[in-house]
């Protein structure tokens, strides 16, 4: 019988609390997203690399000009299938 491969963990010793406060973001909105590895979230089409910011979307040459939680956070927004506000609503505000 094929080994099952692993999902890697949500987080991992030493993320940020602007990385964690992202994940819990995510969790709450019930985003689906894959942590390929430490520094590597997908959802959907979009690529976020922790700890740079930068943002890729599958299939472009290039980078997003913005980078950051934020900038990644709005993008999600911008899908139709990812609702904003509510309980679930990302504040950096709270972010320490």
């Amino acid at each position: 019988m094929p080994k099952l491969k692993q999902r890697p963990p949500n987080h991992h010793d030493g993320d940020s609390a602007e990385t964690r406060a992202l994940i819990e973001w995510l969790l709450a909105n019930k985003i689906y997203f894959v942590r390929h590895s430490r520094y590597h979230l997908k959802v959907d089409s979009w690529n976020y690399y922790i700890g740079k910011g930068t943002i890729f979307r599958d299939g472009e040459e290039a980078a997003e000009t913005q980078r950051g939680v934020e900038a990644f956070r709005l993008h999600l927004s911008r899908l139709s299938c990812i609702k904003t506000g509510g309980p679930g609503d990302f504040d950096l505000s709270t972010v320490r």
